[in-house]
């Protein structure tokens, strides 16, 4: 058989990406994607993706064409980052399990620990492709684990690593390291209560 026997051009394809930006969704619109979800995901948005497309027959065109939710269009706004770290979405993405949260951050602890070590070094030597890898991985991590202001310092320093000065970088790795101070007091307090609690 031939490719026109094995591809099916009605079998949706949904992007998942990082940013939430109107401009990327046009983009993912205009290269022929049905629809997107951006990171971290959240199970409500990918159930009611899921919910969708698996049922396209009950979509309207209009729909079709523009990849419109009808779930509250949480990813049609641009996420702006709010607290040092957001607990109550957090639980929410992990359907409300309260102990798996807890794992999950301090998992989280130990990982970011190792990554703003690479981070320090990566500047120190210089090492540009290094700290913008290290760089993209944290501003990943600390958006699933709902740390949006390190998330978002680790945005502006991904932007200052391509067009910024090596003093610049300098000093928004010193942004980024008082950010996870912060969140890691944040969330250590949160795990010995919850600690105690277990006691």
């Amino acid at each position: 058989a031939g490719d026109k026997d094995l591809l099916n051009p009605l079998v949706p394809i949904v992007a998942m990406t990082a940013h939430a930006t109107g401009d990327v969704r046009e983009h993912c619109m205009a290269v022929g994607m049905d629809d997107y979800l951006t990171k971290p995901i959240s199970p409500v948005e990918l159930a009611a993706i899921l919910q969708k497309w698996l049922f396209a027959h009950d979509v309207s065109p209009s729909q079709k064409e523009h990849g419109t939710l009808e779930h509250g269009g949480s990813h049609e706004v641009e996420r702006s980052p709010g607290s040092v770290f957001n607990e109550a979405a957090l639980l929410a993405r992990l359907l409300n399990k309260r102990e798996l949260m807890h794992d999950v951050l301090a998992s989280f602890l130990v990982d970011i620990e190792k990554l703003m070590g690479d981070l320090r070094s990566a500047h120190g030597v210089e090492d540009t492709v290094a700290l913008q890898k290290t760089t993209h991985s944290i501003k990943g991590a600390s958006l699933n684990v709902s740390g949006e202001g390190m998330a978002k310092e680790a945005r502006r320093l991904e932007e200052l690593s391509k067009g910024g000065t090596w003093e610049q970088v300098g000093e928004q790795i010193s942004v980024l390291q008082s950010e996870y101070d912060q969140f890691r007091v944040l969330v250590e307090k949160l795990l010995e209560q919850h600690s105690s609690r277990q006691g």
